[in-house]
């Protein structure tokens, strides 16, 4: 359905008016304690593994990690039990719950299924589809304390979606440009994943079959953009395979990457793009101002880089003569030596 810009805020506004039309208030309709993933389990406290995470990682073997996130990871319940919703959709209150829900969203610009415009909303048990070139969710600037959990985003393009004919993908799934949590979400089919702001938590997500629609375009699982925002962005126990530009991206094109911690990430190569881009720029203007980034733990799996890149391409752009900066414990799957941090296209160094 292709909706105007008045319909679309005529929407809006009619969401409003209705009030709680979504889950409202910090309990939600029927929202209990803690939430659940689908199957009715417990999520587990934040910033701890999930319960058989650890294991599996520990194994080193790509088809037990792979398993663990395709049984744990993403909304798993009965989809024919999930209310079912119309777009655009933005929230209506602090400490809101968005829960058991269905949408399938198409639009003509850039606008998201769901916008998140308040502090302590939990948007979780979900099915999002969004195409054209539409996002999926997100996180206003001026919210915090956002929580997106055991959602499956589908961007139409991949082996699971809807395969769409005319060229017309999801763009982002989850763009934050707050302060959130994002976590046990399955993602695929969009061209770029889940976008990133420093003060944000993103761990445990399963995202891979990203649309390439051109070799010069960067697209990437999940992406860090240099920002001036205070506080910390981490990203931590995600699946992730490798965009046109790489896994996971943190750009400085538009200001310094600083307090970014990418760790325990299993990056898949599907021979084109990097693991991980450690935030160096290679213009002047942000390069030395780039700082406390660490990229530790991290394991890579498959086939990596470009036609002309030197190395391995498991990383690039990596500058360890900056305060702060670590690339220690970073390995192939199954490998017991310690890959070497590459500044440039085969660089082992900054020049």
């Amino acid at each position: 359905m292709k909706l105007s810009r008045l319909t679309i805020g005529l929407a809006s506004m009619a969401v409003v008016a209705a009030g709680c039309l979504l889950s409202c208030g910090p309990e939600g309709d029927g929202g209990g304690e803690g939430g659940a993933n689908g199957n009715g389990e417990p999520n587990g406290d934040p910033g701890e593994p999930s319960s058989g995470w650890q294991e599996a990682w520990e194994s080193e073997d790509y088809e037990t990690i792979l398993g663990w996130y395709e049984e744990n990871v993403g909304f798993l319940g009965d989809e024919e039990e999930l209310e079912e919703l119309s777009g655009p959709r933005n929230s209506q209150s602090d400490g809101q719950v968005i829960e058991d829900f269905v949408m399938n969203w198409e639009a003509d610009w850039n606008q998201p299924a769901l916008v998140i415009l308040h502090d302590d909303v939990v948007v979780r048990n979900c099915v999002i589809r969004h195409d054209g070139p539409s996002n999926g969710i997100r996180v206003d600037s001026q919210a915090r304390g956002v929580v997106i959990e055991n959602c499956t985003f589908d961007g139409g393009h991949s082996d699971y979606g809807t395969g769409r004919e005319d060229g017309n993908y999801g763009n982002i799934a989850v763009v934050i440009e707050g302060e959130a949590t994002v976590r046990r979400n399955r993602i695929f089919g969009v061209r770029s994943g889940i976008r990133v702001t420093p003060g944000s938590v993103v761990e445990e997500n399963f995202v891979d079959s990203l649309h390439r629609n051109a070799p010069d375009v960067s697209m990437s699982s999940i992406s860090r953009r240099g920002n001036e925002r205070e506080g910390t962005s981490v990203i931590r126990r995600n699946l992730v395979e490798a965009g046109s530009s790489a896994a996971i991206t943190q750009y400085a094109d538009s200001a310094p990457v600083r307090d970014s911690v990418v760790e325990e990430n299993l990056m898949v190569g599907v021979g084109l793009g990097f693991g991980v881009y450690g935030g160096r720029t290679h213009g002047p203007e942000h390069k030395e101002n780039n700082r406390d980034i660490v990229i530790d733990g991290n394991r890579f799996h498959g086939e990596f880089g470009f036609p002309n890149v030197l190395g391995d391409g498991t990383n690039t752009a990596v500058d360890l003569d900056r305060p702060g900066n670590t690339f220690e414990s970073n390995r192939w799957l199954g490998a017991d030596e310690d890959l070497p941090a590459r500044c440039g296209i085969g660089q082992d160094a900054c020049e």
